[in-house]
């Protein structure tokens, strides 16, 4: 037992391993950065960003006009400076706690009016155009005026900012709120704005949510995921099933584009980035940690000195083997739980322990393949710098440059990107390789192929189930130990 513990120490202790795992970590720190400035940068300065909202009734000889401003969160803010030109008068007033701001007009007989407002909010004014009109018929009053903001709980996610003034300034009543997928988002298209609507009916939508008794609401757009990267049609009905106007003074459906960066895409860009780290670190780290505790020994015949005192070959060989990959796993139990810390202080989230077992026994079973690999070469092979040369070649085909293998092979197959036969092709190979083992798990648990470059279609399709990958993942990591195993004992 003793032996196996100082060789663990050893590995463990070794210039290679503390090298790599430094620079895991320092690889870590740049992913959990640059996926935070993703998420950041799907919407930034939300919370500078302000909206303004009006409506107005008449009471008596005056105009009551009422102004909200939000942000693009959908919060309210106050200090809001609110200005409007009116009847060659200018009035004023600032929006308080609740976003709301109140000026009063006088009503003038017979005259339409299109004035200017101006609202004014940390240094930058904005102005806009509004219609009053004397008879006291506001396109705004009963409006459901809606705008599409960010979700403050879930910045890669949506809300729905409402602002309603009914008539004489009464607020809303019960409104259900449903909504409906439309056609997949196209390159360079999106929509937005009102649509017509149609045939729309609470039958042929989906019910979102209700609200009640409100001036201003927020609803989180909590759409399953199939809603992403598609047109989404909302829709506002009164307890009679009628449809609302919303934007408009017709009724109508709110029409928008609906693209996500959500939790679970960040974990997906998370875990496709550690697969990136670990694809090139861990490879590297087996291929030099049995190079020098076992590789460089056997070929300069240093371990026949070993093989003179009372152990076998085989003996020899299992407990270096074993010794090196329990150090390896070690290292890589290190490696992943310093990214899941990095990911909770940058993304805000843990992996699950699922998604963690799966990292560390899929990059266990590639480094045992890298491994065996190079033991089995440490027995054919007896020059030191030829060993050396054969693993940065073992290194830089499987580890590096398989990806492009993969396109030259479907290339001179005349296999197109994304087709059946390039798929198939993508996938064969990808199994004959250890460092495609976390890209064949990622696909499985993405419920996608995105992982593999040019594949479509799900994994399933083509027999790609956790265990089909992990019956490749015990072939790559038990069959070079055995290999090996064999020939230290039949051809030294």
């Amino acid at each position: 037992m003793k032996p196996i513990i100082y060789e663990i120490k050893r590995t463990l202790t070794s210039k290679t391993v503390i090298i790599i795992l430094l620079l895991i970590v320092l690889f870590s720190l740049v992913l959990g950065y640059a996926l935070k400035g993703t998420l950041s940068s799907a919407n930034p300065n939300a919370a500078n960003v302000v909206n303004l909202d009006y409506a107005y009734s008449i009471k008596g000889s005056n105009y009551n006009l009422v102004t909200y401003s939000s942000n693009g969160y959908g919060e309210p803010v106050h200090d809001v400076s609110v200005s409007i030109s009116y009847n060659n008068s200018t009035y004023t007033a600032t929006s308080n706690k609740a976003g709301y701001a109140n000026l009063t007009l006088p009503v003038i007989t017979g005259k339409y009016s299109i004035p200017t407002i101006n609202y004014s909010y940390d240094g930058n004014t904005i102005s806009r155009n509004i219609a009053i009109y004397a008879n006291s018929i506001d396109t705004m009053q009963g409006i459901y005026q809606v705008t599409e903001v960010i979700n403050p709980a879930n910045t890669g996610a949506y809300s729905l900012n409402i602002f309603y003034y009914g008539h004489n300034g009464t607020q809303s009543g019960k409104v259900d709120v449903y909504y409906k997928i439309g056609k997949k988002l196209q390159p360079g298209v999106s929509g937005g704005g009102t649509a017509s609507t149609g045939n729309a009916s609470e039958s042929n939508m989906v019910y979102l949510t209700s609200i009640n008794k409100f001036y201003t609401a927020n609803i989180p757009l909590n759409l399953p995921s199939s809603a992403d990267g598609h047109v989404i049609y909302i829709a506002f009905f009164n307890t009679n099933a009628s449809i609302l106007p919303v934007n408009s003074n017709m009724p109508a459906l709110l029409e928008f584009s609906y693209t996500t960066i959500s939790a679970g895409k960040i974990k997906y860009f998370a875990y496709e980035g550690l697969n990136g780290l670990f694809d090139f670190f861990i490879p590297l780290m087996a291929i030099m940690v049995g190079y020098f505790t076992y590789g460089k020994d056997k070929a300069s015949g240093t371990l026949d000195s070993v093989l003179s005192k009372p152990i076998t070959r085989e003996g020899l060989f299992t407990s270096r083997f074993f010794s090196n990959i329990i150090a390896i796993f070690i290292a890589i139990t290190i490696g992943t739980a310093v990214i899941d810390l990095f990911a909770n202080y940058y993304l805000g989230f843990y992996m699950s322990l699922t998604s963690a077992v799966l990292i560390i026994a899929t990059f266990t079973a590639m480094a045992a393949a890298y491994l065996g690999i190079i033991y089995i070469l440490s027995h054919l092979i007896k020059s030191v710098s030829a060993l050396l040369g054969s693993s940065i070649v073992i290194f830089l085909v499987f580890a590096l440059f398989w990806g492009v293998i993969i396109d030259l092979v479907n290339l001179a197959m005349g296999n197109g990107t994304g087709s059946i036969a390039y798929t198939q092709t993508a996938i064969y190979l990808s199994s004959i390789s250890p460092s495609s083992l976390y890209t064949l798990m990622l696909a499985v648990k993405a419920g996608t192929l995105s992982s593999i470059s040019g594949a479509t279609g799900t994994p399933s399709q083509y027999g790609i189930t956790y265990l089909s990958v992990s019956i490749i993942a015990i072939i790559w990591a038990v069959v070079p130990y055995i290999t090996g195993l064999f020939i230290s004992k039949k051809m030294d």
